[in-house]
């Protein structure tokens, strides 16, 4: 083959041709994976900061369960103090109500068979005038309770 200007403009014309393709598909090709990667980056980084928060909320929550178990228990307690120290009808009554709204405000913490025990406290709170006895019969299965819940990982599945 001579080398004459038909064929060094015909390889010219070629390569002027196939050459921007060629750096096109290159670029685009790198651009893409250093997008994926800036994007993965990017995931990683909003999957972490959801984890953080949702780490955030479950001790919050955690630490909210295990402040109205405390202050249900604490009420309950406080009842079966009142009962035996014949308090008025109106101190029992308050106490009563309040036990049973921090028992009601403790339910969505609690599994099924966990709810029923606290029912059933809040069943007893409720009668019109509870019996000392029965009273103090609740008390002692929620405090038996108590250590149970406070080890149990937190929360309703």
């Amino acid at each position: 083959m001579k080398l004459n200007s038909t064929n060094i403009t015909t390889v010219i014309a070629i390569a002027a041709i196939v050459s921007p393709v060629l750096v096109q598909i290159i670029k685009s090709f790198f651009d893409y994976r250093l997008s994926k990667r800036e994007f993965d980056l990017k995931q990683s980084i909003r999957d972490d900061n959801k984890r953080e928060r949702d780490n955030k909320i479950k001790k919050q929550d955690r630490e909210q369960y295990v402040h109205a178990l405390l202050d249900f228990v604490s009420a309950i307690n406080e009842c079966v103090v009142l009962y035996s120290n014949s308090a008025t009808i109106k101190d029992r009554f308050i106490k009563r109500r309040e036990a049973v709204n921090l028992g009601l405000m403790l339910l969505p913490y609690l599994q099924t068979n966990d709810q029923k025990i606290i029912l059933s406290v809040i069943e007893e709170l409720d009668k019109h005038d509870p019996n000392f006895n029965d009273l103090h019969a609740q008390s002692k299965k929620v405090n038996s309770e108590i250590l149970r819940l406070l080890d149990k990982q937190y929360i309703k599945d």
